[in-house]
């Protein structure tokens, strides 16, 4: 079994340095908002490829990492991020 594939750490890369920036851009300098932002976009990059290659949304296929679909990290992604900036961290 593929525990952690190329596509999964692309999108993974892609996710965070976009938060990262975008957050940054706006002067924010915490974990909150960088992970609000990378979440939905992981999310995006990851049903967009699996819909453009035919690929099942819950399936094998497709970006991963440890077995679980980069949709659902970019979901568990945005939810801690969500709870970090109620948070203030």
């Amino acid at each position: 079994m593929i525990v952690i594939n190329v596509l999964g750490i692309l999108v993974f890369l892609i996710s965070a340095g976009v938060g990262v920036g975008i957050a940054n851009t706006l002067g924010s300098h915490g974990n909150g908002l960088p992970m609000m932002l990378g979440g939905p976009l992981m999310m995006v990059l990851d049903i967009g490829y699996r819909r453009l290659r035919g690929l099942k949304v819950i399936g094998w296929r497709g970006p991963a990492l440890f077995w679980l679909p980069m949709w659902l990290w970019g979901l568990f992604w945005f939810g801690l991020g969500v709870v970090y900036v109620f948070q203030h961290r």
